[in-house]
């Protein structure tokens, strides 16, 4: 007799649970986004770059280049008063992330209190999971494309050194003075090493699970219908 009542009440009181958890998270989401924004806006910009070493001045690690080999480290790199261009770049890198979460956000606390009322299912809910999952997808290959172009500007106009990373095939390749690597997107080992597989992944099993929503949406209505 008592079994219905108390789950009701545990549902409330996950579903309330989840709402608070998602208006806080957004909320720290919007503060911490301030705080970038006047840290882009007005401060220097710092970057870790990958370096291509001077073939002369190798590590010695003490044993046979067979058993270490180098290829190249990172340094990094601080801008005091970079252009504009490379500070939108920075800020629209770390903006696709956070429109993500304050995306995901609305939907938790959407979808919280869909449940709250028994009907979990609908065809927005279903359509708010596949765009959340498609943002989540776009947003991991474009934040690191965004801050890595970012990084690009900021070098070039520091008029540091760069090399091709066509130097890279061999290490007795790299003749010359050490340089700047600078990775840029459009290359396929660029995207497998910096996109966000993690957000991306993410953002797949939500385009799943809507088009899973959307057939519970369709029983749930058939099961109305019937009632």
């Amino acid at each position: 007799m008592t079994t219905q009542p108390t789950t009701a009440a545990v549902t409330r009181s996950l579903t309330r649970a989840v709402q608070v958890l998602a208006a806080a998270l957004a909320l720290g989401t919007v503060a911490l986004g301030a705080v970038l924004t006047a840290g882009i806006a007005f401060g220097a910009l710092t970057a870790s770059v990958p370096l291509v070493p001077d073939v002369g001045s190798a590590p010695d690690l003490g044993q046979d280049d067979v058993y270490a080999w180098v290829f190249f480290d990172s340094v990094q790199v601080t801008h005091p008063d970079p252009p504009g261009l490379a500070r939108a770049l920075k800020w629209g890198g770390y903006a696709a992330i956070a429109v993500v979460v304050l995306a995901g956000c609305v939907v938790a606390f959407t979808l919280a209190r869909r449940l709250g009322t028994g009907l979990p299912f609908s065809r927005f809910a279903a359509g708010a999971l596949l765009a959340l999952g498609v943002l989540a997808i776009a947003a991991a290959f474009l934040s690191p494309a965004l801050l890595l172009e970012s990084t690009a500007v900021m070098v070039g106009d520091l008029g540091l050194r760069t090399a091709d990373a066509a130097g890279l095939v061999v290490y007795e390749d790299t003749a010359g003075p050490a340089a700047l690597l600078l990775d840029r997107f459009p290359s396929s080992g660029v995207v497998i090493r910096h996109a966000n597989w993690v957000l991306a992944g993410v953002g797949g099993i939500l385009v799943v699970i809507s088009f899973a929503f959307r057939r519970g949406a369709a029983l749930q209505a058939d099961t109305e219908g019937l009632v």
